[in-house]
């Protein structure tokens, strides 16, 4: 099941199998692994020039490290497969991320800073199957939008965005799961949305003006 456009990925053809894939570079960029235990790291520093970034993995055990300093830049990432791990560092402002992890036991580990930042973020399974899987964001700055989703069992979900006017949407569909937000500023809003039994209560922390939407089926 794909989640992101790849065509910009499938056009590289850059497979590699078991080996890492490093770059440094000022404008885009776009990386294949098809195998297991493959890296692939990308440190772009583009200034105010659009700059995109296409990862496509399907394997086991492999690592996305990404690393982008600027704005208006758009990050196209998915991984398919098992022990899958995603680690972002980005900064500056007007930056779109779209991630999609499928399979067990897979990561994302996000962590931005800057303005009008957008990242949509989405882990499935079965929504009666074990995952595991684990999404950290943490977005600094104001005017960011995140939308993560999570489809299977005994999930985690966390999410930290500090500043004004920023905006959180996070489901998870399946059981066993737990969501996290903490939000810090002015003007946020946030919907939660939790289907399935035996989830462990949604956890909030919150200061300033905050909007809040709920929607839970299933026993705790």
């Amino acid at each position: 099941m794909r989640f992101v456009s790849t065509h910009a990925v499938l056009a590289s053809l850059g497979i590699c199998f078991g080996c890492a894939t490093a770059f440094a570079q000022d404008n885009s960029g776009s990386i294949l692994q098809d195998g297991i235990g493959n890296r692939a790291e990308i440190d772009q520093t583009i200034g105010a020039l659009r700059g995109e970034v296409s990862v496509e993995q399907i394997g086991e055990g492999q690592v996305a490290a990404i690393t982008d300093t600027g704005g208006n830049n758009l990050l196209d990432l998915v991984q398919t497969g098992a022990s899958q791990t995603t680690s972002v560092r980005l900064s500056g402002q007007s930056n779109t991320g779209d991630i999609g992890q499928s399979g067990f036991g897979n990561s994302i580990d996000i962590e931005v800073g800057g303005a009008l930042n957008s990242f949509t973020l989405l882990q499935a399974t079965p929504s009666s199957a074990f995952a595991g899987n684990e999404i950290g964001l943490i977005q600094q700055g104001a005017r960011n939008t995140a939308t993560q989703t999570q489809i299977g069992s005994e999930n985690t979900m966390i999410l930290e965005q500090n500043g004004s006017d920023n905006a959180a949407d996070m489901l998870q569909d399946g059981t066993n799961n737990s969501m996290t937000l903490a939000q810090f500023g002015d003007e946020n809003n946030a919907t939660f949305s939790q289907f399935g039994n035996a989830s462990t209560p949604i956890e909030v922390t919150q200061s300033g003006g905050m909007s809040i939407t709920i929607t839970h089926q299933g026993g705790q």
